[in-house]
């Protein structure tokens, strides 16, 4: 567990002290983000602190396996943010990049009683910063069920290990047919996968994107008659080629040699391989994409997509569908 201090710029005691919250308090702020936010904060962190450095301000927050330390705090103004946005801008950051930043500029000062990040200055740059850029995101080319069948017919080519064959196709099927994120698939273990019947099986999903505080769901996926195609089948074959037991992550990292590991792969090790099997046009969340997409084609409800893709809102699943079929939707209302 980590442990947040503060000193000046001289490391001297800050006005802004650690008394401001206990430590126990500490602890659960540091603990209220899942993993990959913490990680992503830290990044966001660091640039920010470099370019604090480039401009002579004196603040800096150092990062260790049990502490993480804030220095010069006190010399930390809204003025320097707002102008580090600015930077942002300049640089062709996007509108989410800035807004994170924002964040993980407020992890490591809240904690003190201080949010320069939050005052009226910045707030306002900030939406001066989405307008000049736009917010729209840019979204993941939807991926199709001809698109992976046909690539992953050339997996071989990519990958000279059985194990990594085996692994690398059940991940991409599973992924599609589940709308899996990265981040859900890289934390399954074996014994998240339950065969309910001969037709069907659920995958629990522990923690989400969606699901921060660890409610958990199951994600219904169903045998395709196309045996090629069939993520249970799929899975199936990579558990018994590699031997996992029940504690075993489902994804695990492979040596060359054809070793498997206990770790599991990586979120960046899931887009790589989508890359690489299906195509640099293609990213890991084309997976997910493409499962609403193409059930939008199908003619699939709303409430059938979210069963498994687990959305919460009707509205994100919208901006999912990359297809014309929204275009039915429009009618004369004077008619």
């Amino acid at each position: 567990m980590q442990i947040l201090t503060v000193t000046t710029a001289k490391n001297e005691l800050s006005t802004y002290a650690p008394e401001a919250i206990n430590e126990g308090a500490k602890k659960l702020l540091l603990n209220s983000k899942s993993s990959n936010t913490k990680l992503a904060y830290k990044k966001q962190v660091s640039y920010f602190c470099m370019w604090c450095k480039t401009e002579g301000i004196n603040f800096a927050v150092n990062y260790s396996d049990t502490d993480i330390t804030v220095t010069g705090l006190d010399d930390l103004k809204p003025t320097h943010i707002a102008n580090y946005v600015s930077y942002l801008v300049s640089t062709g950051k996007t509108s989410s990049t800035i807004v994170s930043t924002i964040a993980a500029i407020n992890s490591v000062t809240i904690p003190f009683d201080y949010a320069p990040a939050k005052t009226h200055l910045v707030k306002t740059v900030v939406e001066g910063a989405k307008r000049t850029i736009g917010v729209a995101p840019q979204k993941a080319k939807a991926i199709n069920p001809n698109e992976i069948t046909l690539n992953l017919n050339t997996i071989k080519q990519h990958y000279p290990n059985e194990a990594i064959q085996l692994r690398n196709t059940a991940l991409l099927l599973l992924g599609f047919v589940g709308a899996f994120r990265r981040s859900e698939l890289v934390s399954l273990k074996v014994s998240d996968f339950q065969i309910v019947d001969t037709t069907k099986a659920t995958f629990y999903i522990a923690k989400s994107k969606t699901d921060q505080t660890g409610k958990g769901d199951f994600k219904p996926v169903e045998r395709s008659s196309v045996k090629q195609a069939c993520a249970i089948n799929a899975v199936q074959n990579f558990i018994a080629f590699a031997g996992l037991g029940k504690d075993d992550y489902l994804f695990p990292s492979i040596h060359k040699s054809g070793k498997v590991q206990t770790k599991p792969l990586s979120g960046k090790d899931v887009s790589l391989i989508v890359k690489t099997v299906l195509g640099t046009d293609f990213s890991a969340h084309s997976l997910r994409s493409g499962f609403v997409t193409e059930c939008s084609r199908r003619g699939k409800t709303i409430a059938e997509i979210k069963a498994v893709s687990l959305h919460k809102t009707d509205t994100v699943v919208m901006g999912y569908i990359q297809t014309n079929d929204k275009l039915k939707c429009a009618f004369d209302i004077f008619s």
